[in-house]
């Protein structure tokens, strides 16, 4: 397929006989090179992006890049590209059967400002039946729980004790810091 798109690309510039021109730049630390790929064509005022481990796939990259500019422009339809402009993971992401309600794959599911209602308390959107979304989704509290902070604020305490020595008039003035240090300089 990248061979397509680069091979069709070529083609369409050919008929106004141009050529495109691929300069490649090598990025990221050794154990993670990249490739960046940029695609110029004379007579455009666009730089085509491809960017990919390997300098065939960034090419690849930049010239479907420049042919959604053609399509953007209008100057290509988007019926004459060559591959599909929505990749099959972008198109169901979650990989699940998302067939409308009716279970007519052709139903579109519904707007987004039926799940929004649905958050804020309204009734849930027809949804196919493996689709789980209840009234307001997943409740989350917020902020932590009381337990961390009791827990990070007896810890202050703990540690706030241990510097503050009142018995060490007592003891010669030593605390448990400078005690420390006196210790470690004769190890």
């Amino acid at each position: 397929m990248g061979d397509q798109t680069k091979a069709f690309l070529y083609a369409w510039l050919g008929k106004s006989r141009v050529t495109p021109d691929y300069q490649f730049t090598q990025t990221g630390a050794n154990a993670r090179i990249r490739f960046r790929c940029e695609l110029r064509a004379e007579g455009f005022a666009y730089v085509a992006m491809g960017n990919s481990t390997n300098k065939k796939d960034a090419a690849v990259n930049a010239a479907r890049d420049f042919l959604m500019y053609l399509v953007r422009e209008k100057r290509l339809p988007e019926s004459e590209l060559p591959f599909n402009n929505q990749s099959p993971a972008m198109a169901n992401p979650l990989g699940r059967d998302m067939t409308s309600a009716s279970g007519d794959p052709n139903t579109p599911m519904p707007p987004i400002d039926a799940f929004i209602n649905a958050y804020r308390g309204g009734a849930p959107p027809p949804c196919p039946p493996n689709v789980n979304v209840s009234k307001g989704f997943m409740s989350y509290p917020e902020g932590p729980k009381q337990e961390y902070i009791d827990r990070i604020a007896q810890k202050r305490k703990f540690e706030e004790a241990e510097e503050l020595d009142v018995n060490s008039g007592i003891h010669g003035n030593w605390t448990l810091d400078n005690a420390k240090q006196k210790l470690n300089e004769y190890m």
